[in-house]
């Protein structure tokens, strides 16, 4: 049966990505994007920016439950303008931040295919993620542009995998467009409707 499997993962716009241009910040941008929810661990990001040296940024795109108790930590640790929540931008602003960021990070406990980890390599973002089966999974297609760290790294150890990240320049792998994607996906739709018309 495994032979007959077929995964075809995400693509992303990279005709977008490189025409968005980077926001100027001046010092270096820790990225975060998506829905705040728990189980996204942003709280973790926040914690890791107390231990990073003052130049280091983080932006957090998206909004959801998670978000108030995320701002009222970075509140609570001194951080002051190093950590601004952003909310919902549209896909342009999403994009130019992807090429602002030196390090996207995803400490998600639960994830199937991320679209915008991808999407944050494509744009020349460094990542650094938590060691979960989805990040594995995208770390043997992508290379050597991501770090995994364990759900529940120390602050410290975070700050450090995140430091070293944004020092290394990222590979920029070549990740599948949406057009490939759809090609594919009508080849396997045609290769299962003739299968299925052989019979057994």
């Amino acid at each position: 049966i495994r032979d007959r499997l077929h995964v075809i993962p995400n693509g992303v716009d990279q005709e977008a990505l490189d025409s968005a241009s980077p926001f100027d910040t001046g010092g270096k941008v820790v990225l975060s994007a998506g829905r705040i929810e728990a189980y996204k661990q942003v709280d973790r990001t926040v914690e890791a920016m107390r231990h990073l040296p003052g130049d280091f940024e983080l932006r957090v795109t998206g909004d959801g439950p998670a978000r108030a108790e995320a701002e009222r930590l970075a509140g609570s640790l001194g951080l002051g303008a190093r950590v601004r929540f952003l909310g919902r931008v549209s896909d342009a602003a999403l994009y130019r931040w992807f090429r602002t960021a030196d390090v996207y990070v995803s400490m998600s406990s639960n994830e199937a295919m991320p679209v915008t980890f991808i999407e944050s390599l494509a744009a020349g973002a460094s990542v650094v993620a938590s060691d979960i089966p989805a990040h594995r999974d995208l770390i043997e297609k992508t290379g050597g542009s991501i770090t995994l760290v364990p759900l529940d790294v120390s602050p410290v150890a975070l700050a450090q995998a995140i430091e070293r990240r944004a020092s290394v320049p990222p590979t920029r792998p070549v990740i599948d467009s949406w057009e490939h994607v759809t090609a594919r996906t009508h080849e396997v739709y045609r290769e299962s409707v003739a299968a299925f018309s052989l019979g057994p």
